[in-house]
């Protein structure tokens, strides 16, 4: 199995989730594109401290899933809140891209 730090083009990375939605809920709304693999969600510390980013990697069992699921889910509103999904990347190339810079700001 490859590591997450590689591509894969069955991994979605969905950026600016609501805090409170859980794992299990992003998983159901993911299933209804295909089958769910893997889902994720982690929170990162930002400087604001009312403010916290939190983001997802789901892993679908096939390619086609994943990119309807990106199609349809990217710029969608959850929770008030308009998220963004695209294909996952290198660890590093998402880090650059959303100013993480130390690896202790993910939980």
């Amino acid at each position: 199995k490859k590591c997450m730090d590689e591509h894969e083009d069955n991994v979605l990375l969905m950026v600016n989730l609501p805090s409170l939605i859980a794992s299990e809920d992003l998983q159901l709304i993911c299933s209804r594109f295909g089958q769910v693999v893997s889902c994720h969600k982690h929170s990162i510390n930002t400087p604001a401290p009312t403010r916290t980013a939190s983001y997802a990697l789901v892993e679908f069992a096939e390619h086609a899933s994943c990119e309807q699921a990106k199609n349809q889910l990217d710029h969608a509103w959850i929770d008030g809140l308009r998220i963004r999904a695209e294909f996952s990347r290198s660890a590093a190339a998402i880090k650059q891209k959303y100013g993480i810079n130390d690896p202790e700001d993910i939980q």
